[in-house]
């Protein structure tokens, strides 16, 4: 992702203006401290501990119960009312549960001045409660309201769904309270405290989490009988496979073609670590390392929206060096352009010269039909089935963000065109990448062609489009004043930040450069065999790991927000780092399939990585959606540290690949089988038609066809 940058701002100012903001955070915890001190025993049932605690209550008298009793006289829901009116009523009793209820609300936390202002508080501890009280059942829900300054928007706190950072705090409240009930109880708090003092605070919105199950809708009954409808025909294939083992003798040919959807006949050939003599085994290792290496960078970008405890600690840290391995993830994505441009020319040119026929259609439904069932299985899943897997403080917010883009914007994605149609509002934003990579496939026979055709002419042509690939994403960059950072921690606009994401990373004519220069390589590859020497494969590595550490340390310098934005020193970086990545994968591309690479080839090539990188698509469409959804039930705010981060990105990935394999099973073989049946099935009765065809020109004592028949 990339951001936006306009008014630069000294170091100084900066601190000043944090500063600022954790002051006025402070004065936001005079609320919270008041209840703790209010609270501030938890239920161990004895007699000793109530006193104490109803001796502090009628000590301070408890704004508290003054804003609740305010809130019963002038509220419109009598079911809330009532509710409300009972805990008072246990709260004059002193009773054990409603002690739970205020506990596992938010009080004072431990470092507000490290970032840690969106408190959880306790939301099992919440929602357990369910108790009669005077004929009243009282239910815990669990809320996170927004407190910010009465005076100040730019100290607002917003809730995840809106997209920025605040003082959030949880309370637990009466089940049948709506939440503009939620909001008018807290204010109503808060007035009452201003009695005392004025703390110049109010809520400006609340978010609770579901309590009852809903009722199944029709779309998700639907949805869970589809799924379940593949998953009995792939089990009923598998059965039959086993049958099929056990008598192969006697195995029908309908039972051979019904086999060939077994899971367990699928599953050995994804798991299989065979190497063909004619592939290239170091690319799968490149493959499953990038992407890893994306989980990594999805995985920080998501931790910045989840509760951090030392929140403020991520602006130091990405300001230093050790920040490089993360700042530097998004060319992880112009690896994947490389080798699939690379891939795409080589066996395009290889095809052509064996004199296989091209048929742009077929190219086309080909590659339509190999990468939309997963697509459309996941996003089936996530609009209609994700928001019953779990639930929490900020399960409703967090997942809304995955989910409600998909009524409006669903049809975008399965033509791959969510970078440029309704970019800012995107149904799963990672896609993106599979929009860019099938929109350069859809351009790539229009150039691979002439090049097979007519050289000349074709290479001159994939020069231009190359040229172009460099050229546009420099003037985007320098008409916008956008940034080669994914995100500047010093921005304060989001809405800067997604413009340059959406107009400045995802366009397709931005992101070509790297795709253009895998066709050159796929091109060299495919027509010359190089006998390089000992001098030039050392020059190609050094030049290679340069390119790579330049692009690190350019990057981490346009991330550095010790440094003020500078317009000239980005546009330099728009020229150089995506050609420079490019260029030095390309070299790792060619060396380890051209056997320059030694050690490096080993690596890559070890068989482990076969059966991963085949999971590598599955692993991109579901990754992201598992990172959002762990973050979303959480319970607690997390540490930011780089052990942390990894230990998250192992969990992420220990997720990614069982249900990845599993999509790959049931959504991606099986249609991949069923093409490859059709196909066979095309090229037989092709092949039976030319036969019949040859025997009645012999007949006729046509001998070629492309001479006129004989009088």
């Amino acid at each position: 992702m990339s951001g936006c940058y306009t008014d630069p701002q000294s170091e100084t100012e900066y601190s000043n203006r944090m500063f600022v903001l954790r002051s006025e955070y402070a004065v936001v915890l005079f609320l919270t401290l008041t209840q703790s001190l209010a609270f501030g025993t938890l239920e161990d049932g004895t007699r000793g501990m109530q006193g104490l605690s109803k001796g502090v209550i009628d000590s301070l008298e408890s704004s508290w119960v003054h804003g609740l009793d305010a809130f019963t006289r002038s509220a419109d829901s009598e079911a809330c009312a009532n509710e409300v009116s009972a805990l008072l009523q246990a709260f004059s009793a002193n009773e054990t549960w409603l002690l739970q209820m205020v506990d596992s609300g938010s009080k004072l936390q431990s470092g507000i001045l490290k970032g840690n202002v969106r408190d959880l508080g306790m939301y099992s501890e919440c929602v357990e409660i369910n108790k009669v009280y005077n004929n009243v059942t009282v239910q815990g829900k669990h809320c996170m309201v927004s407190i910010g300054m009465a005076s100040s928007p730019a100290s607002r706190a917003v809730m995840p769904s809106s997209g920025g950072f605040g003082f959030t705090s949880a309370v637990c409240v009466p089940k049948s309270c709506s939440e503009a009930e939620i909001i008018e109880i807290v204010n109503s708090t808060i007035r009452n405290l201003s009695q005392m003092v004025d703390p110049g605070i109010s809520v400006n919105g609340a978010s609770c989490a579901r309590v009852d199950p809903e009722d199944f809708t029709l779309g998700e009954i639907l949805t869970l009988i589809f799924f379940a409808t593949v998953a009995g025909v792939i089990i009923l294939c598998t059965v039959c496979d086993i049958l099929r083992r056990c008598n192969p003798t006697t195995a029908s040919f309908a039972l051979n073609e019904i086999s060939k959807f077994s899971l367990y006949t699928n599953a050995l050939a994804l798991l299989s670590t065979k190497v063909n003599p004619q592939t290239m085994p170091s690319i799968q290792g490149i493959r499953f390392l990038s992407m890893c290496w994306v989980v990594l960078g999805h995985r920080y970008v998501t931790t910045l929206v989840r509760p951090v405890y030392n929140f403020l600690d991520i602006f130091a840290w990405n300001n230093s060096w050790v920040a490089v391995y993360v700042q530097a993830a998004t060319f992880a994505v112009d690896t994947f352009f490389v080798i699939s441009g690379f891939l795409m020319a080589y066996l395009f040119i290889k095809a052509r010269k064996s004199g296989k026929n091209f048929n742009i259609l077929t190219m086309y439904i080909h590659r339509y039909l190999r990468l939309t069932p997963c697509l459309a299985a996941v996003m089936l899943f996530t609009a209609v089935l994700l928001h019953r897997v779990a639930n929490g403080p900020l399960w409703a917010s967090s997942i809304a963000f995955l989910t409600t883009p998909c009524e409006k914007n669903w049809w975008v994605n399965l033509l791959y065109l969510q970078n440029i149609v309704r970019e800012g509002d995107s149904f799963l934003p990672h896609t993106w990448y599979l929009a860019v990579d099938m929109q350069l496939f859809w351009i790539s026979p229009f150039i691979l062609y002439p090049v097979c055709r007519w050289p000349k002419y074709g290479i001159g042509l994939l020069v231009v489009f190359l040229i172009a690939s460099v050229i546009t994403p420099v003037i985007v960059l320098a008409v916008n004043g956008y940034t080669n950072a994914l995100v500047r921690l010093d921005i304060d606009d989001l809405n800067k930040i997604m413009d340059g994401f959406n107009k400045y990373y995802k366009p397709t004519y931005n992101r070509a450069c790297a795709y253009f220069l895998g066709i050159v390589l796929g091109y060299e590859v495919a027509n010359k065999k190089r006998d390089l020497g000992r001098a030039q494969v050392a020059c190609g590595w050094i030049l290679a790991c340069f390119l790579a550490l330049f692009c690190g340390w350019a990057t981490h310098r346009a991330y550095n927000t010790t440094h003020p934005y500078n317009k000239i020193m980005e546009i330099m970086f728009a020229i150089l780092l995506r050609p420079s990545w490019s260029v030095s994968m390309a070299w790792i591309v060619y060396a380890t399939t051209q056997g320059y690479g030694g050690i490096v080839t080993r690596f890559l090539s070890a068989p482990i990585f076969l059966p991963l990188s085949r999971l590598t698509y599955c692993i991109y469409l579901v990754h992201i959606v598992i990172q959002i959804t762990r973050n979303s039930a959480a319970e607690t705010a997390t540490l930011f540290q780089d052990f942390e981060l990894f230990s998250e990105v192992w969990s992420d990935l220990a997720l990614s690949i069982p249900i990845a394999f599993a999509l790959s099973l049931f959504f991606e073989s099986p249609v991949v089988v069923l093409e490859k049946m059709l196909s066979n099935r095309g090229r037989k009765a092709e092949r039976a038609s030319l036969m019949q065809e040859s025997k009645e020109d012999l007949e006729r004592g046509i001998r070629n066809k492309a001479m006129p028949p004989e009088d």
